[in-house]
């Protein structure tokens, strides 16, 4: 009887074990973090929300800076179309021409993925892209860009007809030999909660006339696309402002630095971003 009964008292402990251990890897599955399904763009988009979901606002604006990187083409392609427009909701696969070609673009980097690690996936090949830059361009002198200087940078959102519009406000004073046409900028959106930029974004300013020797000006550029103009950002009370100037034009329309100098800065300043906090 004894016998039998250390027998069952063993079987019980068995179960037990085994339900517990059942339940314990039900709860990993439960806590597990999201992975990206780009079997096809409506399970693409399904499981962005999903991910989306279990994010704070500072990881959705990381990720969505990351996902954007990949369908734009990768660091540099980011770089570029910085300076100009970026589709609204491109991350999303949302009012774009062709989402099935930019999700065959993004999938090699995201399938099965998790947000952390598409982001650690996207620092990586910033990183690669400047390195190859940098060896492509070898010494830049920024000489000439020094003595062009940019103060009292502010960065506000106004109301514009029936619209709020976010604007850049700053002077810049011309401390060169030569007259200018036009300035290549990096903004850097940050804010007194959080060690690292809420997001950064390229800016080009031109003068008419050209900013001559000498003089100074105020300036103002209205943002309506791209990452300095995301609507989040309204609601910042206390956004600051640093504008990075990483180029300008001469009157001739010639450059002061090597063109892919400016690319640099603004992988940069992205990397800065997804580095998070």
């Amino acid at each position: 009887m004894i016998v039998a009964l250390a027998r069952s008292l063993e079987t019980r402990i068995i179960a037990a074990t085994a339900l517990g251990v059942l339940c314990c890897l039900a709860l990993a599955a439960c806590d597990a973090e999201p992975l990206f399904d780009a079997s096809s763009v409506p399970a693409y988009q399904k499981s962005l929300g999903t991910i989306n979901a279990r994010l704070n606002e500072s990881g959705r604006n990381r990720l969505k800076i990351a996902l954007r990187t990949l369908a734009l083409g990768g660091p540099a392609e980011f770089a570029v179309r910085g300076q100009a427009r970026i589709p609204a909701n491109i991350e999303a696969l949302e009012s774009v021409a062709d989402p099935t070609v930019l999700l065959d673009r993004m999938r090699p980097k995201i399938e099965g993925k998790t947000a952390a690690a598409v982001i650690g996936i996207v620092v990586a090949d910033i990183d690669a892209e400047i390195a190859r830059t940098e060896s492509q361009l070898g010494s830049v002198d920024t000489t000439p860009l020094s003595k062009i200087v940019i103060e009292n940078e502010r960065y506000v959102w106004e109301q514009i007809g029936l619209f709020d519009h976010a604007t850049i406000q700053f002077s810049v004073y011309n401390g060169g030999a030569k007259a200018i046409t036009r300035l290549y900028l990096d903004g850097v959106v940050t804010t007194r909660s959080r060690a690292t930029p809420l997001t950064t974004g390229a800016l080009v300013y031109g003068f008419f006339p050209a900013l001559q020797p000498g003089r100074q000006q105020q300036a103002k550029i209205f943002v309506t696309r791209g990452e300095l103009a995301d609507t989040d950002l309204e609601q910042v009370y206390d956004a600051g402002l640093t504008l990075k100037l990483t180029n300008a034009d001469d009157s001739s329309g010639r450059k002061l630095l090597v063109f892919k100098s400016d690319n640099i800065e603004a992988m940069r300043l992205e990397r800065l971003v997804l580095a998070g906090s």
